[in-house]
């Protein structure tokens, strides 16, 4: 990091680059989702969410959220 500068300074700085291809940034609302610890429950994850039309371009996965 430069000095003099933090980490509030890149998160200002992001919020004046729109969305993808000229568009305007969209609005985000996170949430967090429990899967079972089954084989293949990741990867239906993100097929599911796009049946309602949500986005799922910034996802993660935390095995243990809050540990």
């Amino acid at each position: 990091m430069a000095p003099g500068s933090s980490d509030l300074d890149g998160i200002t700085g992001r919020a004046r680059f729109p969305g993808g291809h000229g568009t305007p940034r969209p609005v985000c609302t996170p949430g967090r989702v429990l899967i079972g610890d089954q084989p293949g429950e990741p990867a239906r994850l993100p097929a599911a969410a796009s049946e309602p039309g949500i986005n799922s371009e910034d996802m993660s996965i935390d095995h243990s959220p809050g540990d």
